[in-house]
């Protein structure tokens, strides 16, 4: 009867139990020295069946690279504050930044980045990657 109030539902993540530990490693990509950092998931995590889609977002060109340890950790707070998507790769190189959040829906990414654009002009796009590819394509890159 009251279905359409169990699909509307916004996965929640457990950032507690998610933690905060990051694999570094500085790659060569496309011809460049790229910091890549990816989030380690502990063994268990349901992170994985939650975050559905993700977002890749970048700066606007205009904006400093001074500037991104500051909207790396603002973007992550407004992601996992509520628990509505989680961070889980950052890759940057002297001119460009990428960060790569998950959450269960494509409108909850939206409504998160779209509300840092106020502070933070930023561009992104989101697509379905329920295999986690994205994450997975990182994190073999940092481990070897």
């Amino acid at each position: 009867m009251f279905e359409f109030l169990r699909r509307s539902k916004v996965a929640i993540f457990e950032m507690p139990d998610i933690g905060d530990r990051w694999m570094r490693e500085v790659v060569r990509h496309d011809g460049r020295d790229v910091d890549l950092a990816v989030r380690e998931l502990p063994p268990g995590s349901t992170v994985r069946e939650a975050g559905r889609f993700v977002a890749l977002i970048q700066p606007e060109p205009s904006i400093s690279p001074n500037t991104y340890r500051a909207w790396t950790d603002a973007l992550q707070r407004a992601l996992e504050a509520e628990g509505k998507g989680v961070l889980v790769v950052v890759q940057a190189d002297t001119s460009q930044i990428t960060w790569y959040a998950y959450a269960s829906k494509r409108e909850t990414l939206d409504e998160i980045v779209y509300a840092q654009r106020a502070t933070h002009p930023m561009r992104w796009g989101i697509q379905p990657d329920a295999d986690w590819a994205e994450y997975e394509f990182a994190r073999k890159l940092v481990r070897g």
